[in-house]
């Protein structure tokens, strides 16, 4: 089995996911967009695409170019019905390349926080069988915080559970965090 995974900062691979796929057989290949790679034209060859987070928004297309052949890529593996992960803003581009309108949250959200499902989200096995993406889960400041638009591809979720905690002391040093919940997340294994 092959994941193509689409990475757009050295900081922000597929952390913890990757010992557990690579654990059950699966080989990851990792396209580093950031550094000029480029998506390869077909993606049946793979069995699943997990596409990455980044400080980035959507629409940044013009400080980052590759976010538009990107953009073109999440479309034609959709199209081609290979199973699809979007991780923070991986989740954002899909529900761009989905139609959606991609936004700012009333309030950032940096630390551990309580992720309630909706109730779509309650009724989906994993989750359920749609043709608009629609909200599943989501925290008290913003309830779009995971979607999903079929039952094979793709989904959608904004937060970073798979990162570990090296990868989360990384992410601190630039950022000033005054939230007690984000400094102890650093802290945890």
């Amino acid at each position: 089995m092959r994941a193509l995974v689409l990475q757009h900062v050295a900081i922000e691979g597929p952390g913890t996911l990757a010992p557990y796929l690579e654990a059950r057989g699966w080989t990851l290949e990792t396209v580093a967009l950031y550094a000029g790679a480029r998506p390869p034209e077909d993606a049946r060859g793979y069995q699943a695409v997990i596409v990455m987070g980044g400080p980035m928004g959507v629409y940044d297309e013009a400080a980052y170019p590759f976010l538009r052949a990107e953009q073109h890529f999440l479309r034609c593996v959709m199209a081609q019905d290979v199973p699809l992960l979007g991780i923070c803003l991986g989740s954002q581009l899909l529900a761009k390349a989905l139609g959606a309108r991609v936004y700012r949250n009333a309030q950032k959200e940096i630390g551990w926080y309580t992720v309630d499902l909706t109730p779509a989200g309650a009724a989906d096995p994993l989750f359920d069988c749609r043709r608009a993406p629609v909200p599943l889960c989501g925290t008290p400041t913003g309830w779009d915080q995971s979607m999903r638009q079929s039952r094979r591809a793709p989904l959608g979720a904004p937060g970073h559970a798979a990162q570990c905690n090296v990868n989360m002391k990384v992410w601190q040093k630039p950022l000033t965090l005054s939230s007690s919940s984000a400094r102890t997340c650093m802290d945890r294994r």
